[in-house]
């Protein structure tokens, strides 16, 4: 899986002359990861956005539902014990999200459910 991207727009003034570009890094996250709770700050906005100098990022988590895995995966584990469901995820992002605002950084946590089931 890839952990990072980057999205690129350009805006054209009237006379359709390209301007400076917007650059918004988006970090993707499993469910199952050990940094799930601590890459919005530490990856997202300490290394990505402040190596781009933008105020502005996506934090995405992909959630899997741990019922439809292999019961041997140990990501399945991690999946049910640290991140529970979308919902809990969000609510932990969400305050992550509100620290960050209060220094001017806009970081949009988006949960994903592709769970299978």
């Amino acid at each position: 899986m890839v952990d990072r991207g980057l999205v690129e727009a350009f805006q054209r003034d009237d006379a359709g002359n390209q301007s400076e570009a917007l650059r918004v890094p988006i970090e993707v996250k499993g469910c199952w990861n050990n940094d799930l709770f601590t890459s919005m700050k530490s990856q997202l906005y300490g290394q990505y956005m402040t190596a781009l100098s933008t105020s502005h990022g996506i934090y995405l988590v992909g959630w899997f539902g741990p019922d439809a895995w292999d019961i041997k995966d140990r990501r399945r584990g991690r999946a049910i014990t640290l991140a529970k469901s979308p919902h809990y995820i969000e609510q932990q992002l969400e305050r992550q999200q509100a620290e960050l605002a209060s220094e001017g950084v806009m970081a949009l946590p988006v949960v994903l459910d592709v769970s299978l089931n």
